[in-house]
């Protein structure tokens, strides 16, 4: 998983970048369109929250392998 530029590996890791982000901020998202293309989908949505430069539209592009998230890349 990519946020921010920082790759995140693993379930463990992933669980504790969220668990930082939710204690850290509060927030809502909003999701405004989603687009899939082949074993990627590509969710665009609308962040609003207690965080710098609120709100932010970010781009979640998912690679699903097997029904499985396989990465997850969130852009803005």
């Amino acid at each position: 998983m990519v946020d921010e530029q920082r790759t995140h590996h693993g379930r463990a890791a992933i669980a504790r970048w969220k668990a930082k982000t939710t204690a850290k901020y509060q927030y809502t998202s909003e999701p405004l369109s989603s687009e899939t293309s082949g074993q990627d989908t590509v969710v665009t949505a609308r962040l609003t929250g207690t965080f710098p430069g609120s709100p932010v539209t970010l781009r979640y592009r998912f690679t699903l392998r097997d029904d499985t998230i396989a990465r997850l890349e969130i852009t803005t």
